[in-house]
């Protein structure tokens, strides 16, 4: 496969990315039964970062793509502060639980594409998480995507 459908491939992939901080990773070693997702977690990180910054969307960007073990972390950015999410969220009538579940299930289906190279990760024990921050670089949400159904 070429190098620009690979590009297109992650972006695709990385479009539905929102926010920071789950720590789905262990310390120590990659555990034997996952080296290959440990080693595919690099390989998606590489791959991912030479395309970041992304804007994800007009309130969101991508910002950095690392693998810890058999976890691919991406991390992005609101153009929001903390306060300004709070009014949203209050005059929406969401909570940030029911933001975060709708967000992260909105991503699911470009990670779980059968026969993507992330749904096969994910398929091999690895685990893709989002780690969002707001725009003073506060944490504001994480979720990851540990099964492809």
């Amino acid at each position: 496969m070429n190098q620009k459908k690979k590009s297109r491939r992650y972006r695709f992939a990385l479009i539905g990315l929102f926010f920071p901080a789950l720590g789905m990773a262990q310390e120590g070693p990659c555990a034997p039964a996952l080296q290959e997702a440990c080693r595919t977690a690099q390989k998606l990180a590489v791959a991912i970062q030479k395309q970041l910054p992304m804007k994800a969307s007009p309130q969101a960007s991508l910002e950095m793509a690392v693998a810890e073990k058999h976890v691919l972390v991406v991390s992005g950015r609101f153009s929001f502060d903390a306060e300004a999410a709070k009014k949203y969220f209050m005059q929406s009538g969401v909570t940030l639980d029911q933001f975060q579940d709708r967000y992260s299930q909105s991503v699911k289906p470009s990670l779980c594409r059968p026969g993507s190279e992330t749904y096969q990760f994910v398929r091999m024990g690895g685990v893709v998480e989002y780690r969002y921050a707001y725009s003073n670089n506060d944490p504001f949400m994480k979720f990851g995507v540990v099964r492809c159904d």
